[in-house]
């Protein structure tokens, strides 16, 4: 099987940012829109990160999506540490939504989403599916990235 086929389906590149004890957040590229009246989205993450249990514990979370001027050493620090031992959110330009979770600002994010879950379902092989509503969005100019984009421009910077 060529595992590689699955970076044909459009993806994007995503910071989940959630705060309990402190912000924290990590990469994701699997945020989609389920649902326009009321607005849901979906987002699938890992139940090994820390940023997944912080939001089962604060029933929150802020989404920023990525924009094709995305840095490198962005990257590198939400999805390569973890915020169990790392403050990724120190020296950054962050805001708190108004659920208290942070999301990043700069030209690097083509929009962000504030949101609570609703809803969860456990998927075998250790992954979660968020199913939750919008509470509010925003949009910038720039184009987002996809993440076969990541993959053929960014991530060969990190390493």
């Amino acid at each position: 099987m060529d595992v590689s086929a699955m970076f044909k389906i459009n993806c994007g590149l995503f910071l989940a940012g959630v705060t309990t004890d402190k912000p924290t957040g990590c990469i994701i590229n699997t945020v989609m829109q389920v649902g326009h009246s009321p607005l849901k989205c979906s987002l699938t993450m890992s139940q090994d990160h820390y940023t997944h249990s912080q939001i089962l514990q604060a029933g929150s979370l802020a989404i920023t999506t990525f924009s094709k001027q995305v840095r490198p050493d962005i990257i590198k620090r939400f999805g390569f540490t973890s915020g169990k031992v790392t403050d990724k959110f120190q020296d950054i330009a962050y805001e708190l939504d108004s659920q208290g979770n942070p999301y990043l600002l700069g030209e690097y994010v083509s929009a962000v989403f504030a949101l609570t879950l609703s809803s969860k379902m456990d998927i075998d092989g250790g992954y979660t599916i968020f199913l939750c509503d919008v509470k509010d969005a925003v949009k910038s100019e720039g184009d987002s990235i996809t993440y076969g984009e990541y993959l053929e421009n960014v991530k060969k910077k990190i390493f």
